[in-house]
């Protein structure tokens, strides 16, 4: 649910739409204050009925406002069915070290790392960390990687932090199998902020076998190199990329991807005009699935005319020759 639609306004539609809301506790599970103007007198009792009505559904807790921990913890089952948390200021990492037995998820959205000697709980098994903001990442002690069991999210961007800070955590990550790339520059400034952070030192992620791209937006159509082949993934099966202008994936043909099986490609924004009928789109596909000789699998959300030209061209150069399934999606927009 958008946080803008609170539920409480299905409460008075009428009496059954009243009745039908207050049985479905996924709707009551928005715990973000701050996203919904929620005064700061009010929170506790948004908590405290949030979470009664929520009961029994795993709740997602991101407070992103000043709120006495001491208060927090004393709601009934809160505690207990959080299974995510947003730390956004210092004293919310005492909730991650001490009260949150089920945590799962961990968003990181401040700079301050934890206080000195301040651990997870051992019992602690994350499936995903985020770090929210590239200048966020020292805030991540290193020894809360040991904890991670699924994903790594990182979001890129040209005030991202320094390369040792970054090789640092791709050291510690050593048992993850998902990283998930956030590329939050403009394609223009991406290839200097790419080289500036990247080219240095490799960051090498030993047991990533699936590797997520998303780029934010832009209005500029411009062809972008992303040299990802300094983020070194020898393990790399699966490639997700998630993008607004198929023309960005262009560069990324450059690098050898022989280990990868499985390749997704989701455009979020369909042109209304295309430049030569999709042609250079399509090149962009077909130049990455180049790289890709061991492909078996393709799965492609873009408009019908660039799937039945990426499939004429699969056949008239003869790419990818163990590719055996091919699905298609029509973009949702």
């Amino acid at each position: 649910m958008d946080e803008k639609d609170l539920p409480e306004t299905l409460l008075s539609v009428c009496r059954y739409w009243h009745e039908a809301a207050l049985h479905f506790p996924t709707l009551w599970s928005n715990f973000r204050p701050k996203g919904l103007s929620i005064e700061p007198k009010w929170v506790l009792t948004f908590l405290r009925t949030r979470c009664l009505r929520s009961h029994p559904v795993p709740i997602h807790l991101d407070l992103a406002i000043d709120t006495p921990i001491e208060y927090i913890v004393h709601i009934p089952t809160l505690m207990e069915r959080c299974v995510g948390i947003t730390v956004r200021h210092s004293d919310h990492w005492e909730f991650v070290a001490k009260y949150l037995p089920q945590l799962e998820h961990l968003t990181l959205a401040l700079r301050l790392p934890p206080p000195p000697g301040m651990e997870l709980q051992s019992t602690s098994k994350l499936k995903s960390l985020k770090i929210e903001h590239p200048d966020h990442l020292p805030s991540c002690p290193v020894g809360l990687l040991s904890h991670l069991e699924s994903e790594l999210e990182l979001c890129v961007s040209r005030f991202t932090t320094s390369r040792p800070e970054l090789c640092k955590v791709a050291a510690a990550a050593t048992k993850v199998p998902r990283l998930r790339l956030n590329i939050i520059a403009a394609p223009q400034d991406s290839i200097d902020l790419l080289e500036n952070f990247f080219f240095y030192q490799e960051c090498i992620f030993e047991q990533v076998t699936h590797l997520v791209l998303q780029y934010a937006d832009s209005d500029s159509e411009r062809v972008v190199y992303h040299p990802l082949d300094m983020i070194r993934a020898p393990m790399l099966e699966r490639l997700e990329i998630l993008l607004h202008h198929l023309c960005t994936i262009e560069g990324l043909a450059r690098t050898d991807y022989s280990t990868v099986t499985q390749l997704v490609i989701v455009l979020l924004t369909v042109p209304s005009n295309p430049s030569d009928g999709y042609g250079l789109e399509c090149e962009a596909i077909l130049g990455l699935m180049q790289s890709l000789p061991g492909l078996e699998l393709l799965e492609l959300t873009v408009p019908l005319e660039v799937m039945t030209k990426v499939q004429a061209g699969l056949r008239e150069r003869s790419l990818c020759p163990c590719l055996s399934v091919v699905r298609h999606h029509i973009p949702s927009n």
